[in-house]
């Protein structure tokens, strides 16, 4: 394991893996529950769908996501705002998955994971009839 370091970028603060040939940010990141799933919600600007991997393994979900350096072509740059590197997350689930039915979607420099429950862990209605 490298050693973090901190990094800004546009006036934001980010924790830096310094010990690959990329920069590896650790994404902000929020967590959602409902009765049927679960929700991780991360940060990843500049990365398109092609280059997120997303593995859950052993109850360990990691997401890893490559933002590629932008080039125009024909122009000369002469300075980026936008970092450029891996953004990597893991988290413990502490949930039984039904790991079939996982989606993920990126939009807008937003990678939406939604990791259904287990059926046997979906609340449910029992209906009482008369007897």
């Amino acid at each position: 394991m490298g050693a973090l370091t901190k990094s800004k970028t546009n006036n934001i603060e980010h924790e830096v893996e310094t010990t690959f040939d990329k920069p590896i940010y650790i994404p902000e990141t929020d967590i959602y529950e409902e009765d049927d799933a679960i929700y991780v919600i991360a940060n990843v600007p500049g990365v398109d769908e092609n280059n997120i991997n997303i593995e859950l393994e052993n109850n360990v979900l990691t997401f890893t996501a490559t933002q590629e350096e932008s080039v125009m072509e024909g122009y000369k740059k002469l300075g980026d705002s936008d970092p450029t590197g891996i953004f990597k997350r893991s988290f413990k689930i502490e949930t039984e998955i039904n790991q079939d039915e996982i989606t993920a979607l990126v939009k807008h420099g937003v990678l939406q994971i939604k990791l259904p429950k287990a059926e046997e862990l979906k609340p449910r209605h029992i209906k009482v009839i008369a007897g």
